[in-house]
C-alpha cells in the first residue's frame, strides 16, 4: 500500500474486469466506526471508491476491521472486504462481444448476469438456447435439438465425441427448463464451458483463422521442399 503524507492514495482491490489483488487508486474513501459499551467490542469500517491502475475501471469496496481480536470463542482473522460489483463468478470472454449476432451478444450477457448472480436454473436454460441459436447460425435448420446436432455432425462441423457432449449439454439445459432442475455450482461451470467451446470454435475461431493470409511459399527446385 502506498501512502502520501501519512494518509494511503491507493490499495488493493478485486476489480470487476482484471481480477484480485490488483493495485487501484483511492479515488474516494469514508470511515465510520461502531462501539458496543455492553459487549466491549467495535469495528471501524472504510468505505472506498476505487480506480483499477490497470483498466481504470471504477468500483466500490467495503473494508471492516474489528476492535477486538476475539468475538466470542470465535477468532477474527484480518478484515472482512467486500466489493460492489461482486466479483464475477465465471467472467464473460471478451470475445463475446466480438460476435456478429446481436441477438446471441444481448443471450449471453444475460446468461453470465445470471451465472454471477447465483441464478443457477436460468443460467443453465440460458445456455442450453445460446446453444441453439449458434447452431442456427451454422445453417442448421432442423427442429429438434438432436436433429440440428446431427445436421452439424452430417456437414462435418462437429465429430462424434462432440455431439455425444453438446447432447448432454443440451439435455442438462431441458432438465433445467422443464422440471427444474438445479445443476451444482461445478456442474454449471462446465455446461458454460462447454458452451464457450462450441461458440468459440464455430462462431470465432473459424474466422479468425480463415483472415489469416500468409505469403505463398517461393518457388522451389524441383524435387526439394520447404518443409
Amino acid at each position: 500500500m502506498k501512502t502520501v503524507n501519512g494518509a494511503s492514495d491507493t490499495c488493493d482491490g478485486h476489480c470487476p474486469r482484471c481480477g484480485s489483488d490488483r493495485i487501484a487508486d483511492i479515488v474516494a474513501s469514508h470511515q465510520e466506526r461502531w462501539f458496543d459499551d455492553e459487549a466491549i467490542i467495535g469495528a471501524t469500517t472504510n468505505f472506498r471508491i476505487l480506480r483499477c491502475r490497470g483498466c481504470e475501471t471504477v468500483y466500490f469496496q467495503e473494508e471492516s476491521w474489528p476492535d477486538e481480536q476475539f468475538f466470542g470463542e470465535h477468532k477474527i482473522h484480518g478484515p472482512h472486504v467486500s466489493h460492489w460489483p461482486p466479483p464475477a463468478k465465471q467472467p464473460k470472454p471478451e470475445w463475446t462481444n466480438k460476435l456478429v449476432d446481436a441477438t446471441l451478444r444481448n443471450l449471453l450477457r444475460e446468461v453470465y448476469g445470471a451465472v454471477n448472480a447465483g441464478h443457477r436454473i436460468l443460467a443453465a436454460i440460458g445456455a442450453r438456447t445460446a446453444l441453439e441459436r449458434t447452431m442456427v447460425l451454422n445453417a442448421v435448420e432442423k427442429s429438434s435439438f438432436k436433429g440440428k446436432l446431427k445436421e452439424l455432425q452430417d456437414n462435418g462441423v462437429i465429430g462424434e465425441q462432440e455431439f455425444e457432449t453438446l447432447l448432454k449439454l443440451v439435455d442438462a439445459g431441458s432438465a433445467a427448463a422443464h422440471r427444474a432442475w438445479m445443476p451444482k455450482p461445478e456442474e454449471l461451470t462446465t455446461l458454460i464451458d462447454g458452451m464457450e467451446a462450441f461458440l468459440y470454435r464455430t462462431l470465432v475461431l473459424k474466422s479468425a483463422v480463415d483472415a489469416i493470409n500468409p505469403p505463398p511459399r517461393p518457388k522451389t527446385p524441383q524435387g526439394s521442399s520447404e518443409d
